[in-house]
């Protein structure tokens, strides 16, 4: 991936990842979404409730108040991990000329995705991030890394054109020593010496 600066590219990303956690998984649409017990496979709150999997809160107060402390480390740490993972993998592919930055980037948000659900199960103990039981197993941990290996898989193409967009951007400009900055010509070749020309 010759993007010229890869801090763009890996700046962009996990940005782009934070938005999505921040506008998908906030408390207060994770609220609506817990309400509606039955969402409906074919509805758009199916569709959020998938999109909502990195879900964070920090108010525990009205609808959350039961929420165990160690839920909210969960979540929180979570989201940490999730930004740590799709910057590692994003950087990764920046050293690596055939690697591909829309590519990247997607692949970048599916395995921040598992590496959320794997943290936040193991802190909070239970077969999924919004339950309260405790108990944790193998199936189990395989389970939530399926669920969020799939949200990196739905939403990560965001995250995949935002790279895209940085590295062509990065290498259009010039100005970060892409494919495309500019070089002076070579100069001309000396002439011949003064005082007559050549001598044979």
């Amino acid at each position: 991936m010759n993007t010229g600066n890869p801090r763009r590219v890996v700046g962009a990303g996990t940005v782009a990842a934070l938005v999505l956690v921040i506008a998908f998984g906030n408390q207060w649409l994770w609220e609506e979404i817990l309400k509606k017990r039955k969402p409906g496979d074919n509805s758009g709150w199916h569709i959020l409730q998938w999109l909502g999997t990195p879900h964070w809160v920090v108010d525990t107060s009205g609808f959350y108040e039961d929420l165990p402390d160690k839920n909210v480390t969960g979540y929180l740490v979570g989201v940490f991990v999730l930004l740590v993972v799709v910057a590692l993998v994003i950087a990764a592919s920046t050293r690596r000329a055939y690697a591909n930055a829309f590519i990247s980037g997607w692949f970048s948000l599916v395995a921040g995705g598992a590496a959320y659900n794997l943290v936040a199960y193991l802190i909070i103990g239970g077969p999924d991030a919004s339950t309260y039981s405790d108990g944790r197993s193998l199936a189990g941990a395989l389970a939530v890394l399926g669920v969020g290996a799939g949200y990196g898989f739905l939403a990560g193409w965001a995250v995949g054109g935002v790279c895209a967009l940085a590295a062509s951007t990065a290498q259009g400009s010039g100005q970060f020593g892409g494919q495309f900055s500019y070089s002076p010509p070579p100069p001309p070749p000396a002439g011949p010496p003064p005082g007559g020309g050549y001598r044979y």
